[in-house]
């Protein structure tokens, strides 16, 4: 019973973690068209879209990923990428423990 409860929150923090980092994301896209029009341009306008044959989106993030946004000096950029950061970080937390309950119910459930 517990360890169901553990599992569901955990799923269920999972999901509003994953959800944060994706409206964090498109945020930062925002502000960068916004207030930086022509890096928004030179990494081919970026948005979050699942597309395969696109690479844009994966660029962006590397460029993202690798801090090189700083060299804008823009304090709303570097606020998304934290919140970014951070709810990517909660999300493999609660994914571990999310994981780890389901090893230990299962590993009691065949004692």
């Amino acid at each position: 019973m517990i360890a169901a409860l553990i599992f569901t929150i955990s799923a269920l923090v999972f999901l509003v973690a994953m959800l944060k980092q994706l409206f964090e994301t498109n945020a930062f896209f925002r502000h960068l068209e916004q207030a930086h029009p022509e890096k928004f341009i030179e990494l081919g306008s970026p948005k979050w879209h699942i597309q395969f044959g696109d690479t844009t989106f994966r660029e962006a993030m590397k460029y993202i990923r690798s801090g090189e946004f700083e060299a804008l000096d823009d304090d709303i950029l570097s606020q998304h990428y934290r919140s970014m950061r951070n709810a990517e970080r909660l999300a493999y937390v609660v994914a571990v423990v999310a994981i780890a309950v389901t090893i230990v119910q299962a590993v009691q459930d065949s004692i």
